[in-house]
């Protein structure tokens, strides 16, 4: 009997305890773009380390994320000039941008007809207009970068070309392996065909440890005049290539093309789209008349490993929540995949419009579409001469003729965006130029109320966002009751200068200079007991922004 009084008493302290102590509230969070940008650096003739151009150079024609390859933690940028012609009439260059997290250039190389052991360039071989990093693809623990020239006669007038450059950290090169009209298990080209006028690094398609190429030729006539075609080349580490599949006209579950529409203008490795575990691709028909003439079109292709297509999703004027277009917008001159900006899963794309007249006559415009896993777009945002903190524009400046990612150059938790505008006429009359473009974080913590109490249903969450702004940040919050929810924020110290204690449930704040490690603290009564609860975010220094310090 006593032994049965003492379990008693040990089962009602138990029960008593779950009652009795207490229980921290869940949290989730959130960070997020949703396509605002937070401000832009614009990197042109007069930048401090920046290109040397002279007009009509048409520097920004296409840009590239080449990943870190001075190895200072930073992504650096390759960027075009097609119609350089320092060394030979419209031979091109590409500058090697080593960058700092502001998007200042701390560094640039060039590489032209005269770089030791670079590209053979010829007049008019127009070397640049296409640009990836490949990786590392030799395997030397330093990235590589393969570059277009569409005006390469090898083979036949214009049929094009793609220079492999394995790269020194310094932006020197190693050895250069050039894949033409004659490469073993290479592309099979005629005249005009400008093959090279994309290029992108598709990943390890077929699974054997080697990134792949795939390069456009949008000039190739397969079932029709221009129509374009798209080379996938399965590669080999030392530059040479395992074995080439072309997507044209013909493909089966392919593009639907008519003649001049340029398909291949532009292709982009858009990420694992539709969660198969294989890469998909985007590729753009800058002169497709669907909806109107040469409002352009981009097509998304789910992919097999071995370079078949399993289906094809088209993007353009008429598509539901897609891209408004007018004439002459050349939708699909340039393509990125830029990360997940709202958080869902889901890879976005960035498409440029350099046409587009928002603003005044072919300013340009780059759309961001946040995708569905289907290839139906969820929603897309424009960025152009209008967009707050966006760039700052002229008639002609062409924006989005080049586009890539630079990853979260500013180490503030979201990608960022490199867009050229190649008829800038910073300096000299169509030299060209490139906008950095930071794009905005959103900051959301949701705190979820004590579910412990058996008595009543938990209450409504509370919300609350983090936008910086003018070296502050604006605080915005909707809550369940104002007499139940405090939100306090740390000044560092462990004191809390910023409390909100409204009379209103739903409100905002500027909060000015908030600087250093912060902590949003939360005190909620839900009726059974009071907890605080907090979550430490950051924001170092306008334009950093907020991000989760774990």
């Amino acid at each position: 009997m006593p032994y049965l009084n003492r379990l008693y008493f040990y089962l009602v302290l138990v029960v008593l305890s779950v009652y009795l102590l207490p229980v921290s509230a869940s949290t989730k969070k959130h960070f997020y773009n949703n396509g605002d940008v937070l401000s832009t650096v614009e990197i042109n003739n007069t930048t401090e380390n920046g290109p040397v151009t002279v007009a009509n150079d048409y520097y920004g024609i296409a840009t590239a994320n080449i990943g870190d390859l001075d190895g200072d933690g930073i992504q650096d940028l390759a960027v075009a000039a097609m119609r350089e012609s320092s060394q030979g009439s419209l031979k091109g260059a590409v500058y090697i941008h080593y960058l700092n997290r502001d998007g200042s250039v701390k560094g640039t190389v060039k590489i032209d007809d005269s770089t030791t052991n670079g590209p053979v360039l010829t007049n008019e071989d127009y070397y640049g207009q296409g640009i990836t990093g490949i990786g590392d693809l030799d395997g030397d623990g330093t990235l590589d970068l393969a570059v277009g020239a569409i005006g390469d006669d090898n083979g036949g007038s214009s049929r094009g070309a793609v220079h492999i450059h394995f790269m020194n950290r310094n932006g020197s090169i190693k050895s250069t392996v050039e894949i033409n009209d004659s490469t073993t298990n290479g592309p099979d080209l005629t005249d005009s065909d400008n093959y090279g006028s994309s290029t992108d690094n598709i990943g390890d398609l077929d699974g054997d440890g080697i990134n792949d190429l795939v390069v456009g030729a949008a000039g190739d006539d397969n079932g029709g005049s221009g129509k374009g075609a798209v080379h996938i080349h399965f590669m080999n580490q030392n530059g040479s290539i395992k074995s080439t599949v072309e997507i044209n006209d013909s493909t089966e579950d392919g593009p639907v093309l008519t003649a001049g529409d340029f398909y291949g203008r532009s292709v982009a490795n858009i990420g694992d789209l539709d969660g198969d575990g294989i890469q998909d691709l985007a590729v753009g028909t800058i002169y497709s008349d669907s909806g109107g003439q040469d409002r352009g079109t981009i097509y998304i292709h789910f992919l097999n490993r071995n370079g078949s297509v399993k289906s094809t999703v088209k993007i353009d004027g008429s598509t539901t929540k897609g891209p408004v277009l007018n004439d002459i917008d050349y939708y699909g001159i340039s393509i990125t995949s830029i990360g997940d900006l709202d958080m869902d899963g889901i890879q976005e794309i960035a498409v440029g419009a350099y046409g587009d007249d928002n603003g005044g006559n072919a300013r340009g415009t780059v759309h961001i579409h946040f995708m569905n896993r289907n290839g139906s777009i969820k929603n897309t945002m424009e960025i152009n001469t209008n967009t707050p903190n966006g760039p700052l524009l002229s008639t002609g400046d062409m924006l989005g003729y080049g586009i890539s990612s630079i990853g979260d150059l500013n180490n503030d938790g979201i990608r960022d965006l490199v867009v050229g505008a190649t008829g800038d006429d910073a300096g000299g009359s169509n030299k060209g130029a490139v906008h950095i473009l930071f794009m905005k974080p959103y900051y959301t913590l949701t705190f979820l109320k004590d579910t412990s109490c058996k008595d009543r249903e938990p209450e409504e969450t509370t919300w609350i966002q983090l936008e910086p702004k003018d070296n502050g940040m604006n605080l915005t919050w909707t809550q369940y009751d104002s007499q139940h929810v405090r939100i306090r924020i740390d000044d560092g110290t462990g004191n809390y200068p910023w409390e909100m204690s409204k009379a209103s449930n739903d409100g905002h704040e500027f909060l000015p200079n908030v600087a250093s490690w912060q902590k949003i603290k939360l005190r909620g009564v839900n009726g059974c007991r009071e907890g605080e609860f907090s979550e430490e975010v950051s924001y170092a220094s306008y334009p950093t922004g907020w991000y989760n310090s774990q």
